[in-house]
């Protein structure tokens, strides 16, 4: 038989590593041809290439090694040359750490496991060295005696090196957070940099540490940077000018670029770190250590973030040292003008108010602390002014100033008057706000007239709006609807003079509403029809809103109109009656009004006229006031009836209230 495996039988599967066992002549290795291997080499081959996981197995004096899919991108050599070779051959690198444990397990006849097991990193890999986790189990021939191995292997490198970061950040929290606790009882900005420095120094056993500040003058590019020496290191323990260090170095640090010498002639290694602000070097932290040292990346990135942490400190330190100046001179002034002066911090936290706050609300300084000033807001204002602060509190840039208009309790007088309260932000050098100077100011008296101008001026042009607009609709219509000229002004006098009654009610009381009596009343009355012989009217006190007047005013006029030119008014023994009421529920609350004339004699059928009133009927009144209305011409005259959506959208609050249960419907 042939030394090939068998191309179409066994193994039956495997993928790439399962083709090349059937293809490869294992005549020519030290396993023999597959047709002779043991019932355990090949039990355990078909184990190993239907496996998800890599595997080995290693068979033999020579351990002559297959592997699975899984498995080629951990072997030394690329696949196919290391099928079937020999351990030692593969693992040359390594052999002198896995030798021994497939030793231990071919002697001993022991199951071997390591996790996160170093070796050097495979040809073509980043250098360094690769971790797995495995497991090398015996394999054992027909007479017992052990024969080969058996090997699980996972690769663990990226979590081994994600937790040697995570170590590692743990760490340089850990001394950061010994650095600040060293620091945080300083003021001063010296000597925040010199005790940074030290724990620093400390920690990373170097010989020196320290910061170097640049002269403004040199941060910004305003001083001149020739070379006054030879060139000198920038970890040199002694203050420095750019323009003295070498070249090269100085460069660097102006783009950002670490510097460092790691391999020192004379014995000692240099590190300097560049520190920024807005886009300008304004100083460096250096350090040295004796001795060869190679200043590796987590060390380098642990001084980049504790250097900068305490610079950041100091700064504020100096920033605040100048607030605190700011603040005294500052208060001699603001005590001496005539607003409420007083200072607070992001929310609203008071931290100071001037005596004139003190004389107004009765409440002292420091009462008035933190959010005592709340004592003296109306209590109606107390949320809106504090959800005003939290906006100015809130993430992302503050507003330009602090702006509210809340009541102030004047304590002599016992009374609340509106003060404006304007403030603001006093920020650092860096532009964030450290604090709110504001003043509050009585407005009170111009608040009242500004509030009556507004209110005057909104009507006035809420009124002129709508009137314009309806005359103009009015005056259209009755154009399309009239036949001659004097129809038009006979039709256009009468609907004008409909429309400015409703427009003087509303004038005289603008709150109450208009009187749905007196609306159809003044209709009648515009043709000389009085309640008694031939009108009569009846119904409970409704107050309807403007709008709904102004359109019911002019489906009155059109009734009154047709009444007394085709209707019951034409003829004395004529009557009219106007009845309306509350239609309540298990239906739609509903305000149903009734036009029922009598007494006439009419045309036989008198026909409709289609005109302007049949589109107030049929199309305006629906549309604007959502009523249904039904006319029709009965032999004794004409019947409308108007059915109008009992809601606050066209009667005032108070009708709704009183056409309750009850109530007389009016006639129906």
């Amino acid at each position: 038989m042939s030394g090939r495996g068998d191309p179409g039988g066994w193994p039956p599967d495997g993928g790439v590593t399962g083709e090349t066992v059937r293809r490869m002549d294992w005549s020519a290795t030290p396993l023999g041809a597959a047709s002779g291997w043991p019932p355990a080499l090949r039990t355990a081959v078909e184990i190993c290439l239907s496996s998800a996981f890599p595997c080995f197995v290693a068979w033999g004096p020579e351990l002559t090694q297959l592997y699975n899919d899984a498995a080629v991108p951990l072997v030394r050599v690329p696949h196919p040359g290391a099928f079937g070779c020999p351990m030692r051959e593969v693992w040359p690198d390594a052999w002198d750490t896995v030798g021994p444990l497939a030793e231990q397990v071919l002697t001993r006849g022991e199951t071997v496991s390591r996790e996160d097991f170093a070796l050097p990193s495979a040809a073509g890999k980043p250098p360094g060295r690769e971790c797995f986790t495995f497991s090398s189990s015996p394999l054992r021939d027909a007479s017992g005696a052990v024969a080969g191995l058996f090997a699980t292997v996972i690769e663990t490198t990226r979590r081994v090196r994600a937790e040697d970061d995570l170590r590692r950040s743990e760490a340089r929290g850990a001394v950061l957070l010994a650095v600040v606790d060293r620091i945080r009882p300083l003021t001063d900005r010296d000597a925040i940099l010199s005790e940074g420095a030290e724990a620093l120094r400390r920690h990373l056993g170097l010989t020196t540490a320290g910061y170097n500040v640049l002269d403004p003058s040199e941060a910004d590019g305003t001083a001149g940077n020739e070379a006054t020496g030879g060139g000198v290191p920038p970890w040199t323990d002694r203050p420095l000018r750019l323009a003295e260090l070498l070249p090269e170095a100085a460069g660097a640090l102006r783009q950002g670029r670490v510097v460092a010498l790691e391999a020192p002639v004379g014995g000692t290694a240099g590190l300097a770190i560049p520190l920024h602000r807005g886009g300008r070097l304004v100083a460096w932290f250096r350090a040295t250590a004796t001795g060869a040292r190679a200043w590796p990346e987590h060390e380098r990135r642990l001084l980049r973030e504790v250097a900068e942490r305490v610079w950041e400190a100091a700064e504020r330190a100096t920033a605040e040292a100048a607030a605190r100046e700011g603040q005294r001179r500052l208060r001699s002034l603001l005590e001496g003008i005539p607003q409420l002066v007083w200072r607070a911090v992001d929310g609203g936290s008071w931290t100071w108010s001037s005596p004139q706050w003190s004389a107004y609300t009765g409440l002292s300084e420091a009462a008035t602390r933190g959010y005592g000033w709340l004592a003296a807001v109306h209590p109606e204002d107390r949320e809106s002014v504090m959800a005003t602060w939290h906006r100015c509190a809130a993430k992302g840039e503050p507003p330009a100033e602090f702006r509210a208009e809340f009541r102030l309790l004047h304590a002599a007088e016992g009374l609340y008057r509106w003060f404006q309260a304007r403030a603001a932000p006093v920020r650092d050098e860096a532009g964030a706000v450290v604090e709110w100077l504001g003043t509050s100011t009585d407005v009170d008296e111009l608040r009242r007239m500004g509030q009556h101008q507004r209110l005057l001026l909104a009507e006035l042009q809420h009124r002129v709006r709508n009137t314009l607009s309806v005359i103009r609709s009015i005056i259209r219509r009755t154009v399309q609807a009239s036949d001659s000229l004097d129809d038009l002004a006979m039709h256009l006098d009468g609907r004008i003079d409909a429309f400015s009654r409703v427009q003087a009610a509303v004038t005289r009381n603008p709150e109450r509403g208009i009187d749905l009596a007196q609306l159809v009343a003044d209709e009648l009355l515009a043709y000389s029809a009085r309640e008694g012989k031939q009108v009569r009217i009846e119904g409970p006190a409704v107050a309807l809103r403007p709008k709904a007047a102004e359109t019911l005013a002019l489906a009155f006029h059109e009734l009154a109109t047709n009444a007394v030119k085709f209707g019951a008014l034409s003829q004395p023994q004529g009557r009219v009656e106007v009845t309306w009421g509350a239609e309540l529920p298990p239906g739609t609350p509903r305000l149903l009004f009734h036009w029922r004339e009598s007494g006439a004699a009419l045309a036989a059928e008198p026909p409709l006229h289609h005109g302007f009133g049949t589109e107030l009927f049929e199309r305006t009144l629906p549309y604007e006031l959502n009523a249904e209305v039904e006319r029709s011409l009965e032999p004794t005259g004409l019947l409308c009836t108007i059915a109008l959506p009992l809601s606050e959208r066209l009667v005032k609050e108070e009708t709704l209230q009183e056409l309750g249960p009850g109530t007389p419907t009016g006639g129906g």
